[in-house]
């Protein structure tokens, strides 16, 4: 859960917006960024707050350039007709001056800038960022999305930015690790140790299937990636393998089954299947993810058997190894996302005056949540008594004919009642909705932070809403 800064141990940050006086809706954008940067603890400066500065616009603007720890250049069109030269005479020329003092400031520092950050609106007016600033991180802004606690939005990557709060922190170096070889039965090996030491708990369980070719490289990279793995022990023929690989296999959240040229010798345990189609069998019994690959230079036209020749080249992944790691991972986060998904709470929180809205609104976020659980809560029972100690990982209020204040009220209820269960659970605030019951309700006077406005039969916003409970981010 996000916390707030100690003001105390705190010295706001400086920030000077440069921009193009281009129209009054660019203005008002402007003015809405530098009013939430002002309340959450940065100092930003614009001209709109200081419309008559006392030594006049160009020492004020030389100044402010001077004194400002960050300056945000906020690029379109206009601002950089007027900041190369390309407006008409008399024009803009507050921007001129601005850039040429941005100009520079950037030639006394060619090459350490960590002041002049680009912004933008629209993501298409990155073609006018000026030359100077065009290898430099530039962050696009949505005015109505103004959420520094939100990971998804640019202002909260440029909040990270300004205040030098990283997304992702450096871990501290840790001790060295000792390996084990993974040719004994049953190996296991994290790649990940805690602070005292011992061994972090495993992510899940992976079971390399035995093969012909060597593994030693795969099963690296699983436990260096905090897997468990499983590799039974070595293949010959007289040897009864079942039982310790269904015992892998109960364990095993995926198996992985790496082909090579040869097959495995005859065995009558295994008859008349063979030992790698028999684990390919059981694996599916199970029902259990499988993943299979193959070195994409194997030359088919080498293997006689014409029925493994089709065994290791059906339904298998090839490519190259390191591309097949990639792979792994990604089929891995499928697997976490599925178990997530399916232990995920959603509220919808709605005035009986409006409840066959909520049902339909609960409905279409159960039919794309796949798996999310929805509970609909109304004003008759206490919110804490309808949350309980459950992790929150979504809220919905639905707003139709229930009148402002009730909102109001039950944001304020719903944020003590998610607040005190996800603290239990170490969750962070979850994503919050407030959904129209129909198009043509005005929306709310004061929209509160960090809540989206939904309308019911929006259902494309409905479902990026929903992949945000789930952990997903939004879908472009």
């Amino acid at each position: 859960m996000a916390n707030e800064i100690d003001a105390a141990q705190f010295k706001p940050k400086r920030v000077l917006i440069s921009y193009s006086q281009e129209s009054d809706e660019h203005r008002a954008r402007v003015r809405t960024l530098a009013d939430q940067l002002c309340s959450e603890g940065i100092d930003a400066v614009i001209d709109q707050y200081e419309p008559h500065p006392p030594e006049g616009w160009p020492m004020w603007m030389e100044r402010q350039i001077k004194e400002a720890d960050v300056v945000l250049l906020v690029f379109s069109e206009v601002y950089w007709r007027r900041a190369e030269g390309q407006e008409q005479p008399g024009i803009g020329l507050g921007v001129a001056w601005e850039a040429d003092l941005i100009r520079s400031a950037l030639y006394e520092h060619a090459h350490h800038n960590s002041r002049f950050i680009p912004v933008l609106f629209r993501a298409t007016d990155e073609q006018f960022i000026m030359a100077k600033l065009k290898a430099v991180t530039r962050y696009v802004i949505n005015e109505k999305e103004l959420d520094a606690r939100n990971p998804a939005t640019g202002y909260s990557a440029l909040y990270r930015r300004i205040t030098e709060q990283p997304l992702v922190a450096k871990p501290p170096l840790g001790k060295p690790i000792t390996l084990a070889p993974i040719n004994v039965p049953i190996a296991v090996g994290l790649g990940h140790q805690s602070s005292d030491g011992t061994p972090s708990k495993a992510k899940g369980t992976i079971l390399l299937a035995e093969t012909t070719v060597d593994v030693t490289d795969f099963a690296t990279f699983l436990r260096e990636s905090g897997f468990e793995v499983i590799i039974p022990q070595g293949f010959f023929a007289g040897r009864d393998l079942r039982d310790e690989y269904q015992a892998a296999l109960a364990r095993a959240m995926l198996v992985v089954q790496v082909l090579g040229l040869f097959p495995f010798p005859p065995n009558p345990l295994f008859s008349p299947d063979g030992y790698q189609r028999w684990q390919l069998q059981q694996a599916v019994a199970a029902n259990k993810s499988v993943l299979r690959w193959r070195s994409p230079s194997i030359d088919l036209t080498n293997i006689a058997d014409q029925e493994y020749r089709q065994f290791i080249d059906d339904d298998v992944v090839k490519c190259d190894p390191e591309d097949f790691k990639t792979v792994l991972l990604h089929r891995l986060t499928e697997l976490a996302t599925e178990d997530r998904s399916a232990s995920r709470n959603l509220f919808v929180h709605f005035h009986t005056r409006d409840t066959d809205c909520a049902d339909d609104v609960g409905g279409n976020a159960e039919e794309f949540g796949q798996g999310i659980k929805v509970a609909l809560t109304d004003q008759r029972r206490p919110v804490n008594e309808s949350i309980g100690t459950d992790p929150v990982h979504g809220l919905m209020i639905v707003y139709g004919n229930c009148g402002e204040q009730w909102v109001e009220e039950s944001i304020e209820a719903l944020k003590l009642a998610t607040d005190a269960a996800n603290i239990k659970h170490n969750l962070k605030p979850p994503p919050r909705a407030i959904v129209f019951a129909k198009p043509g309700i005005p929306p709310l006077r004061h929209r509160p932070p960090r809540w989206k406005e939904i309308v019911a039969n929006d259902f494309p916003a409905i479902a990026n809403f929903v992949k945000l409970v789930k952990g997903e981010g939004v879908s472009p």
